[in-house]
This record gives structure tokens, C-alpha cells and sequence, in this order.
């Protein structure tokens, strides 16, 4: 049936989009990144070097966009692959923690806008907008990238918790 050959074919061409997008992604890397400042946001917290590969991510296809604008569909793709199939997602109540749905957030404002759902921008909006303040204009550096996960992450220590980046826990009141 040529319909059945059709559809193998474009899955075929899809697969290696995804596949040539991610060389081109890693290898932006190589051509982009200051390794040991990625070290450095590890050094801070586990969630700053999340923070900083966030960022850093969007930065390098950015600028690989620009230099070899012909492998942007390709990194469109990829993007498509790993974020268009979150972008339906359903979760039931206390599946994520507020860590994680903030974190989701950041990642949806940054790589893949069609992640924010309506009620997560509406709970979180206030700290969107003051991530986005600090990443306009977007770093253009690694160390500015850097600079940026610290600020976003101290953010997110200052209004939901200090410890571990987490909820702060609620004050008990002697009775």
C-alpha cells in the first residue's frame, strides 16, 4: 500500500531530523560553552546548574541559528520531539511539587513556550515576569548565562524556600 510507504518514510525523515538536530545541539556545545563556568553554577546548587543548562540550551541554539541559520529546523525539531509531547500533559493534584512546576515554568518561558498552562502562569506569573526581566536582554555569554542561573535561582530561594531551593516550611506557633 503506497499510503503505509508514505508514512514510514515521513517517520524515517522525522528520526533523522531529531538525530541531526541533537548532533547539532551537542555540538553547539563544543563550539559555544565555557565548560568549567557550567561547573561553577553546579558548585551553587544542583538547581542553579539545571538553571544554567536551561538557559545555556536556548543561548547556543540561538547563536547557532544565526552562524548556520540552514540547521535551525532541525533544532526545531528536536524541540518539538522532547517538549511538544509535555505540552498536553495532564497531572493530577500532588503530582508535582512546586519546585518541579516552577522549574517547568522557567523551561516552558525559556526553550518551549506551549509548555505554560493558563493556571500555572497564573500562579507563578509574578515570578515569570521577574525571570524574564533578568534574562532581557538574553545572555549572550556562558558566564553571562551563569550569571543569570544564580540570579534566577537565589530568586526562587528567596520567595518559596531556602533550603534545597525548596517550599519554605510553614512557621509553627508554639500554642
Amino acid at each position: 500500500d503506497w499510503s503505509s510507504d508514505v508514512c514510514s518514510s515521513d517517520l524515517t525523515g522525522e528520526k533523522l531530523d531529531i538525530f541531526l538536530g541533537l548532533t547539532a545541539h551537542e555540538g553547539s556545545h563544543l563550539l559555544y560553552t565555557e565548560f568549567p563556568l557550567m561547573k561553577k553554577a553546579a558548585g551553587v546548587h544542583p538547581l542553579c546548574a539545571n538553571l544554567l543548562n536551561i538557559i545555556e540550551d536556548e543561548r547556543i541554539e540561538r547563536n547557532l541559528g544565526e552562524d548556520k541559520p540552514g540547521l535551525a529546523n532541525y533544532l526545531k525539531a528536536v524541540k518539538r520531539h522532547y517538549f511538544g509531547r509535555y505540552a498536553g500533559r495532564t497531572e493530577g493534584p500532588g503530582e508535582a511539587t512546586t519546585l518541579q512546576k516552577i522549574l517547568n515554568c522557567i523551561l516552558g518561558l525559556i526553550r518551549y513556550p506551549r509548555l505554560l498552562r493558563e493556571e500555572e502562569m497564573v500562579e507563578y506569573g509574578t515570578l515569570l515576569l521577574k525571570v524574564e526581566k533578568i534574562l532581557t536582554p538574553y545572555p549572550d555569554t556562558t558566564a553571562s548565562a551563569e550569571r543569570a542561573a544564580e540570579k534566577i535561582f537565589r530568586l526562587i530561594v528567596d520567595e518559596y524556600g531556602r533550603e534545597s531551593g525548596t517550599e519554605r516550611s510553614e512557621e509553627h506557633t508554639s500554642e
